[in-house]
């Protein structure tokens, strides 16, 4: 991801798995743009764009997106040892931000292949190849890739979405902060677009397809993955500036028509949230934003689900060029929530669903035998790539970074890279750093596997609706040590989602599945009533655990008591 900075304050129910799939299908109609839009919408006033009133179409009743898809050529040779030292790729990311003129990326190529590295990730931003609206120039992104393929470099590729570079991005929906108006963290990032908008959803399809296109026919056989990028870090999330978005009309359609569909209707609405709506007009009037600050359940979940409706669309695209090239998905880490329900990527079953690659960022500092093994255990079929975050190298020694990558290499991931160092940087640290990444990540034996017929919770409604928010290794921490022992084996990690999706995994779980250590746990109904039922043994840390819906209320009594009953204090 780019590196961090600090963004100007003057910018501008539960689920059960039906509700999960509903919500699946409205992200994913909204992005094909192929049913009509609901009328009861009330939009936000917006005075900048004509495209920020063109709300995307959403549907209740749609054909299931294909979030399964069957592994392409390339990625499962690789799943047959992913771990082994010739399967795994390790690259250095370059923004095209980074280069005053194709030939500077030759520094970086240079130095990072003196390093061990076995490639090159080029991100590049949108204008570089659509400075003008539907029309491509592919010159200055031949001359970047012609210079890494001179010092054989293998090849990892990104898209950016950004438009501060677009001359035409009023054409484009754009997000927008609960106030009406239109977020722009910075200049080098401008707008962002809004990503349940079928006309700006269609631009962004038709620059994959062109950009897939004119790269395959070029460096097909140097290109290792793909990935398209949309965040202000430059990743596939809601971005976490601190200022809460998007609230653009199409979003807000989109999640109204998500609500109108929840199961119980608005007497459900008005029983979660302690509201006294008459009727759905009502409901239509009252700003999300206001419905958001109550419980943010719902919103939460709505946005998850347009990411995987999102990765659908981009995978979908690449593939019908690319069939056999991985496309990766690149988000911030997923097990701390005051970030991840900020990016609305805190479900790592369900985000990764139509890719093949789940990247995601850690820095120096962060537990990442607890995170990779959590990540690693809800990806199945699916690769984990780790990114090395160099812009934190001003504060962190380089012996944190050697861990991190001993660690990554340690825990099982099949791809890592490292971002944010400028080609005099890779020169510098090179003897004290780089040199040894290989080593380290490719070499460092594979932490075994402890028992698979065990494993731990991750709870994702209970993730996003804990106040106050804290990091998930408190709830966790503890059964992870224990079952890794302090870290030193690979633990299995389920979610609620798993669970829903196939409550007969925990016939696999004979040693028993743990669920934290915390007085008070949230379950979405339907999986506390699979889990009073499970017939594996439940363990918590709390003699006296609290049991109590996303949305604070206590569960249904029947289901508390069985519940209950089945949890005992591990020995």
């Amino acid at each position: 991801m780019p590196s961090r900075v600090r963004v100007p304050r003057t910018c501008c129910i539960a689920y059960s798995a039906a509700r999960l799939l509903l919500a699946a299908q409205i992200a994913a109609a909204a992005l094909a743009g192929c049913v009509p839009a609901p009328s009861t919408a009330t939009p936000a006033t917006v005075t900048n764009t004509p495209a920020q009133t063109q709300a995307a179409p959403v549907a209740s009743a749609m054909p299931s997106p294909a979030f399964t898809a069957t592994p392409n050529k390339e990625l499962s040779s690789i799943l047959k040892d992913k771990t082994s030292p010739d399967k795994r790729f390790m690259y250095l990311t370059v923004w095209s931000f980074q280069l005053n003129t194709p030939g500077d990326i030759a520094l970086y190529a240079r130095q990072a292949k003196k390093a061990g590295f076995d490639g090159i990730g080029l991100i590049i931003t949108w204008e570089r190849i659509e400075a003008q609206k539907d029309k491509f120039d592919w010159q200055w992104l031949d001359e970047c890739l012609d210079y890494v393929v001179q010092e054989d470099l293998k090849l990892a590729l990104g898209l950016m979405f950004w438009t501060g570079g677009l001359a035409w991005n009023q054409d484009l929906c754009l997000q927008q902060t609960a106030a009406g108006e239109t977020f722009i963290y910075d200049a080098l990032r401008g707008p962002l677009v809004c990503l349940n908008d079928q006309a700006t959803l269609k631009q962004v399809r038709d620059a994959l397809r062109a950009w897939t296109e004119h790269t395959m026919q070029r460096y097909g056989d140097r290109i290792e993955k793909y990935s398209a990028h949309f965040s202000v870090f430059g990743e596939v999330e809601y971005s976490p500036t601190g200022i809460p978005i998007d609230y653009s009309p199409s979003e807000l359609q989109a999640f109204r028509a998500v609500m109108h569909a929840r199961d119980g209707g608005l007497e459900g609405i008005n029983k979660d949230y302690e509201l006294k709506l008459a009727d759905w007009e009502e409901f239509d009037k009252m700003p999300i934003a206001d419905l958001v600050a109550i419980n943010d359940y719902d919103w939460q979940r709505f946005r998850l689900q347009t990411l995987v409706a999102l990765n659908q669309l981009v995978a979908d695209t690449i593939h019908e060029v690319a069939p056999d090239k991985l496309v990766a998905m690149q988000v911030g880490s997923v097990w701390d929530e005051a970030a991840a329900a900020q990016r609305a990527v805190y479900d790592p079953y369900l985000i990764s669903r139509g890719v093949d690659v789940l990247h995601i960022d850690d820095a120096p500092g962060w537990p990442h035998d607890f995170s990779n093994d959590l990540t690693e255990s809800m990806i199945p079929g699916r690769l984990l790539a780790q990114e090395l975050d160099g812009a934190q190298h001003t504060q962190a020694i380089p012996d944190l970074y050697l861990r991190q990558a001993r660690m990554t290499g340690e825990s099982g991931v099949t791809i890592m890279n490292t971002a944010n160092w400028s080609w005099q940087a890779l020169i510098d640290w090179r003897d004290q750093l780089f040199i040894h990444y290989a080593p380290l990540f490719k070499q460092s034996p594979v932490r075994p596997l402890a028992p698979q017929n065990r494993a731990i919770l991750y709870n994702t409604a209970d993730f996003i609706s804990r106040r106050p928010r804290s990091a998930q290794t408190a709830v966790l921490e503890g059964a992870y040590r224990r079952l890794s022992q302090d870290g030193k084996q690979r633990v299995r990690f389920v979610s609620d989602s798993m669970i829903v999706e196939n409550p007969a995994l925990l016939e696999e779980l004979s040693a028993g599945l743990y669920l934290g250590d915390a007085a008070a746990m949230r379950f979405d109904v339907h999986t506390a009533e699979i889990l009073a039922d499970a017939p594996c043994p439940l363990y918590a840390e709390s003699a006296a655990l609290k049991l109590l819906d996303p949305f604070g209320h206590p569960l249904p009594v029947e289901i508390e008591q069985r519940l209950l009953a089945k949890i005992q204090q591990p020995s």
